[in-house]
């Protein structure tokens, strides 16, 4: 694969995607943005632990964080994201998942779990955190049932956002595949409990 190559203008970001499949948008969070968001995660992790699966000493992962606090809705609604997928693929554009991970430094030689959007092989690195958001077509099935919709934001009326941007609150339909929760887990369980076993069940394959 060629070195990524960061864009900054709308047109640019779609040329991007179309030709590569994704696009390195900088400076996509301001600092004070990247501020509110380390407090979030930190108050989290301290007041509800248990909601973090916690896959070994270097990662944990939380996907249903915004059921617990509004105050990481700007992410997804940040010009720097919706604004460029709205010009990429219409007014169809819709939120389907926030998930935050955290990776402490690691000397291993593989990752428990790795995503490739986070993925840095940096043994002296510090703690990293990143978010995750995926955005898909309203009229798709989910690609990922992860990330309860609260009603705080599918009730949202706003011009300024796109106007199906919340629409799958209520989607039941998915694709199958690791954005589906297994059908045979007790609907009860939290979802970092979840996370865990599908997890568990991967190592096992593997």
């Amino acid at each position: 694969m060629g070195k990524s190559t960061i864009v900054s203008s709308p047109e640019e970001i779609c040329r991007s995607i179309e030709q590569q499949g994704f696009a390195v948008i900088p400076d996509a969070l301001d600092a004070p943005q990247i501020a509110i968001a380390n407090g979030v995660i930190d108050a989290d992790l301290q007041a509800n632990s248990r909601d973090w699966a916690r896959f070994d000493e270097s990662l944990i992962q939380t996907v249903d964080l915004l059921s617990r606090t509004g105050e990481l809705d700007f992410t997804i609604e940040n010009p720097a994201t919706p604004g460029p997928l709205r010009m990429c693929f219409g007014e169809e554009i819709a939120f389907e998942e926030f998930g935050a991970i955290v990776r402490e430094p690691t000397f291993k030689p593989s990752d428990i779990k790795g995503f490739h959007r986070d993925m840095i092989r940096d043994y002296n690195s510090r703690q990293r955190r990143t978010f995750h958001l995926y955005y898909w077509l309203a009229n798709r099935p989910r690609t990922t049932e992860w990330t309860p919709i609260p009603p705080r934001l599918y009730e949202k009326v706003d011009a300024a956002l796109p106007p199906l941007l919340y629409s799958k609150w209520n989607m039941t339909e998915s694709i199958d595949g690791v954005g589906r929760k297994p059908r045979d887990l007790d609907s009860s369980m939290s979802a970092a409990d979840m996370l865990m076993e599908v997890q568990r069940r991967a190592n096992k394959k593997s």
